[in-house]
C-alpha cells in the first residue's frame, strides 16, 4: 500500500503542479525547470510544489512519483507531476481547459500511438477513486530488471502492451483500465530526443540523454520560455 503523508498545506487552487528531484543532477534540472513551473502556477492559478529530497529512503527514486500524485489528491482535485528533466517553454495554455472528458489520468502517447502507448514524464491525475486504484496498481508493480522501465511499464502493462522499451512486441488490450487514461496532446510532453515534438509545445522533455548534454538542452529551453514571455 501507498504510504500516507500530511503535508501539512493548505491549498490556494483546486490544483497542484509538483515535482522532485534528488541528488546532483536531478536537483541541476528542477533548479532550471522550477522558475518555467513557477510562473505557469501564477498565471494559471495553480498551486507548484518541488522537493529534493525523498519521501521513501530506502525505495526506487522513482516511487515518489506515484506517492506525491496519491497524496497531493488529499488536498487538490487535480494533481500534476513533472519529471524534473522536464520544462515549460511555452506557458500560456492552461492544462485543465484539457481535462474535459471523463478520463481520471492523462497522459500523452509515443510517437502519436493509438491506443494510448504513454510517457510518464509528465501524469495529470484527478480525484477519483479509479484513479487511486491505478496508482496502487503501479506500486505494487515490480520491475524484472534492474535499471529497467518501472513507472512507465507499469502503466503500459495495465493498458495491455508487451514490450521492450518504445518497441511493442504484442498487444492484449483494450484492458479495464484503457477507458480511464485519456491521451494529451504531444504538446503537453514533447520529447526531442526522440523526435517526438509538437509543432508548438508547452513542454519540453530531454529525457533519455546523459545528463551533461541533457542539462544543456534544458537550458536552451528555459532560454526559449524566456522568449515566450516577454
Amino acid at each position: 500500500m501507498i504510504p500516507s503523508h500530511d503535508f501539512l498545506i493548505t491549498p490556494k487552487s483546486n490544483m497542484v503542479i509538483c515535482s522532485l528531484g534528488t541528488g546532483e543532477s536531478h536537483e541541476a534540472a528542477l533548479n532550471i525547470m522550477k522558475p518555467t513551473v513557477t510562473y505557469y502556477g501564477k498565471l494559471h492559478n495553480i498551486d507548484t510544489l518541488f522537493f529534493t529530497e525523498s519521501f521513501l529512503p530506502n525505495k526506487l527514486a522513482k516511487r515518489n512519483k506515484v506517492f506525491l500524485l496519491t497524496n497531493l489528491l488529499k488536498y487538490y482535485e487535480i494533481v500534476m507531476w513533472m519529471d524534473s528533466d522536464t520544462i515549460i517553454v511555452n506557458p500560456q495554455e492552461d492544462i485543465r481547459d484539457e481535462l474535459n472528458s471523463d478520463h481520471v489520468m492523462y497522459m500523452t502517447s509515443y510517437f502519436g500511438r493509438d491506443p494510448l502507448f504513454p510517457n510518464s514524464g509528465v501524469i495529470v491525475v484527478k480525484r477519483d477513486p479509479k484513479s487511486l486504484e491505478i496508482l496502487e496498481k503501479v506500486w505494487k508493480f515490480k520491475r524484472k530488471q534492474k535499471g529497467g522501465w518501472w513507472d512507465q511499464q507499469a502503466f503500459l502493462n495495465l493498458l495491455g502492451f508487451h514490450n521492450h522499451n518504445v518497441r511493442i512486441k504484442a498487444y492484449d488490450g483494450p484492458t479495464q483500465y484503457t477507458p480511464l487514461i485519456g491521451q494529451l496532446d504531444l504538446k503537453w510532453n514533447s520529447r526531442p530526443n526522440r523526435k517526438d515534438v509538437a509543432e508548438n509545445p508547452v513542454i519540453m522533455h530531454h529525457c533519455g540523454l546523459k545528463w551533461p548534454k541533457r542539462l544543456e538542452r534544458m537550458k536552451k529551453s528555459y532560454k526559449q520560455f524566456l522568449k515566450n514571455t516577454k
